[in-house]
């Protein structure tokens, strides 16, 4: 076989792998991957950008937004027409997403809008699915602000685009949108409805991304309507999902600690800790 031809075929296959691998929550495989891959492609660097546009989506997974955004400005510097789009996309929810956690929600709303506006944002491979991620997160920076109405338009909108595909990710993802969005309005009802389409779809797949998100939403419904034992069993579920992806880091990667002691998932391993001291 030409060995040009074998070449793209085998990194074809592991950007399959690595986007399964994300998706699963085996963010320490990623890394491992990514990291021996590049290695072996110095020669080809457009296949090891390839690479490099995993592990900045791995971070971004892990919330080291910083790292993500510092591999995606790296690339950029090199200036690639024909690679451009991709790590200017990736840099600015990278950005939006550091401005959501200091708070600063225009400007963290201006970065997902840049992305999610087609006539704004080249596009590129997989380009979709970073324009769905930047309509989940403007609706998330929405509902943060307090902006609840538009907030909702986000989310619905987010929701058409992830039913239109196939990936119980997204689904999940949408179905966890909109019980948060039902919660703000005070829809309970609704919000219940909601969150059971997103625990079926967790419950059948094996994505523990969007597991733990799902479960830590439910434990906020549950706890919010007082059923505290079974808002305690998703709290359990949400952690044990956080485990499982902090434990596929080895244990003295860094990632692996700026994953645990980002604000979400602190918040769900401290309620943990609390519960065990007033036990005993």
């Amino acid at each position: 076989m030409n060995h040009g031809i074998s070449q793209i075929a085998h990194f074809g296959a592991l950007s399959g792998k690595t986007l399964a691998l994300l998706r699963m929550g085996h963010l320490g495989e990623v890394l491992r991957i990514t990291q021996a891959g590049r290695e072996l492609v110095d020669e080809n660097r457009a296949r090891s950008w390839a690479l490099d546009f995993r592990e900045a989506w791995l971070r971004m997974m892990a919330f080291d937004f910083e790292g993500a955004r510092r591999i995606c400005e790296a690339i950029c510097e090199q200036r690639p027409e024909y690679l451009a789009g991709q790590p200017e996309t990736i840099s600015r929810i990278a950005a939006g997403l550091i401005a959501l956690d200091r708070q600063e929600y225009d400007d963290a709303i201006e970065n997902f809008r840049r992305v999610s506006h087609l006539e704004i944002t080249t596009k590129f491979f997989l380009h979709w699915v970073w324009r769905m991620m930047a309509q989940l997160e403007s609706s998330n920076a929405l509902l943060l602000s307090g902006d609840i109405a538009h907030a909702g338009m986000a989310a619905r909108e987010f929701f058409d685009s992830a039913l239109s595909t196939a990936d119980p990710h997204l689904q999940a993802l949408a179905w966890e949108l909109k019980t948060r969005v039902a919660m703000a309005e005070n829809e309970l009802k609704s919000a219940q409805e909601y969150i059971e389409r997103s625990l079926a779809i967790v419950d059948k797949f094996e994505i523990l991304i969007a597991a733990w998100q799902v479960h830590a939403t439910a434990w906020q419904l549950r706890a919010h309507a007082g059923e505290l034992e079974t808002a305690e069993v998703h709290r359990e579920r949400a952690e044990s999902c956080i485990l499982k992806i902090a434990d596929s880091f080895a244990p003295e990667e860094p990632l692996r600690a700026t994953f645990l002691a980002a604000v979400p998932v602190r918040r769900i391993l401290h309620d943990r800790a609390a519960n065990r001291q007033s036990v005993g």
